[in-house]
């Protein structure tokens, strides 16, 4: 089992579970959209998820996130 992180959009971390099973629990969603959300970097229930590497708070880069590439993307939409 390897720990995972829940993270806001802006990169925050939101909570840490010890893995895949108990986050898909306490969130109420499959294992599989938060095992899928690893592996894309899409979103599941509503956050971003990364396997929990030690670091606290918020975060330029957890695991392969780029949060400020996030940020870009979405101003860009915005602007559209």
């Amino acid at each position: 089992m390897k720990p995972v992180v829940k993270i806001s959009e802006s990169g925050e971390v939101i909570h840490r579970y010890s893995s895949i099973a108990e986050a898909a629990r306490r969130n109420g969603v499959h294992p599989s959209g938060i095992s899928k959300s690893l592996k894309g970097r899409n979103r599941s229930a509503g956050y971003y998820w990364d396997y929990d590497i030690g670091q606290i708070g918020t975060a330029e880069r957890i695991g392969c996130i780029n949060f400020n590439e996030i940020k870009n993307v979405k101003d860009e939409m915005d602007q559209r």
